[in-house]
């Protein structure tokens, strides 16, 4: 029993002790707020810092915070930024951050498509229910030697309504929700007026690199920030 129970402890012990390894932003001159590694770039009255977050379906996500002490507003757009992936192999590519603007794009298009499918169902289902109300009032039709023809096919038909209907209620709320997500924790295209600043969430897909440089262009500046496989 000591044993079992010994045994138990240190399979548990190994468990705990894993390493745990995320994608964060390098630099010297690093901060720490409230366990996020921040790194920070000035350049020209524009300044940028970026911090990892907590990883969003298939995406690895930061935080880009830029604020404008310019006099000139200055134009930040994901959509414009590029992340250049280095694998263990040595092999290199890029692939540009998501633009959360077509992700919504995509859900408005999901949210049209289940709105009218759902009118065009409702609309089939009341006209089907009239003809069933008007063929209950006629008396039951014998052919031949079979029985008379009932309505009990339309409890079939129901049965196959609801399931649409559900499924298709189920895809526009999903819908909703991605839409409302993109717009309220994704940065999208934006103007920095002067003296102003933004604050959200940028998505990238690291493809299992070692390292990366996520490249931001905000008008004629540039930054680059580098991006590492590291041990918490």
């Amino acid at each position: 029993m000591k044993l079992i129970l010994f045994s138990l402890l240190t399979c548990l012990g190994f468990g705990i002790s894993e390493d745990v390894y995320i994608y964060q932003v390098a630099c010297d001159n690093a901060q720490w707020v409230q366990g996020k590694k921040i790194c920070s770039i000035y350049k020209e009255d524009v300044f940028l810092s970026v911090q990892s977050e907590t990883d969003y379906q298939q995406y690895t996500v930061f935080r880009l915070k830029a604020q404008n002490i310019a006099k000139d507003t200055v134009d930040v757009n994901p959509a414009e930024m590029v992340l250049f992936r280095t694998y263990e192999d040595g092999k290199t590519d890029s692939v540009n951050v998501l633009n959360p603007e077509a992700e919504i794009e995509k859900k408005n298009r999901e949210i049209a498509y289940c709105e009218e499918e759902i009118k065009t169902l409702n609309k089939t289902r009341n006209t089907q229910n009239e003809v069933v109300s008007v063929y209950n009032t006629l008396p039951a039709i014998k052919i031949g030697k079979k029985s008379p023809v009932s309505s009990s096919g339309s409890q079939v038909s129901n049965a196959v309504y609801q399931e649409k209907i559900k499924t298709l209620t189920n895809r526009l709320v999903e819908a909703k929700q991605d839409k409302q997500y993109w717009e309220s924790e994704a940065l999208l295209a934006t103007s920095v007026y002067p003296l102003n600043f933004i604050d959200n969430k940028i998505y990238m897909s690291m493809n299992h690199c070692k390292s990366a440089v996520l490249k931001v262009v905000v008008d004629e500046r540039v930054f680059e920030f580098p991006i590492i496989y590291e041990k918490l």
